[in-house]
């Protein structure tokens, strides 16, 4: 696992100093409210954002923060490292075997999409990384797109654990 220390490191840094869609949370309609929460509570607030993607350069790597869509949660942020072709999922990844997990923030419908999405992106992905659990290769999106997919008109809307 030692490849992966580099690279992970990177992430830890990226993610502590941006947050996808950052304005949006939390996710309060009065703009009062909005304002006052997060120090009436003593949330930290970022100060730094994204909209979709975060291109960052550190020495010669190059490491995209990026949102696919809904699916964990709203604001779902995966890392991917061109040059190891590496991807950090977080908990919109499940690890081989996984069952769904907690649910209480997350969009079930979209996430098999939002997964399809970065399959999409990066075809040649050698090692995913879930939130939790063992790495693999690229298999874990397939289980994770298999484990979300949605099935309608009569049949089983969401799977069961």
């Amino acid at each position: 696992m030692k490849p992966l220390f580099k690279p992970l490191l990177f992430l830890l840094i990226a993610c502590s100093l941006f947050s996808a869609n950052a304005q949006k949370r939390p996710h309060f309609k009065a703009k009062v409210v909005y304002k006052s929460f997060p120090q009436e509570n003593k949330y930290v607030v970022p100060q730094n954002s994204f909209r979709d993607s975060l291109v960052l350069k550190v020495g010669n790597e190059t490491i995209v923060a990026q949102s696919f869509g809904e699916g964990h949660t709203r604001d779902n942020v995966v890392g991917y490292f061109a040059k190891e072709n590496i991807l950090f999922g977080g908990c919109l990844l499940k690890e081989m075997g996984a069952s769904k997990g907690y649910l209480g923030d997350a969009n079930v419908a979209e996430w098999s999409n939002t997964v399809n999405r970065i399959k999409n992106q990066y075809p040649n992905l050698q090692i995913v990384v879930p939130g939790h659990g063992k790495y693999g290769d690229k298999q874990l999106l397939d289980y994770t797109i298999g484990l979300f997919k949605t099935e309608m008109f009569g049949e089983q809307l969401f799977k069961k654990n």
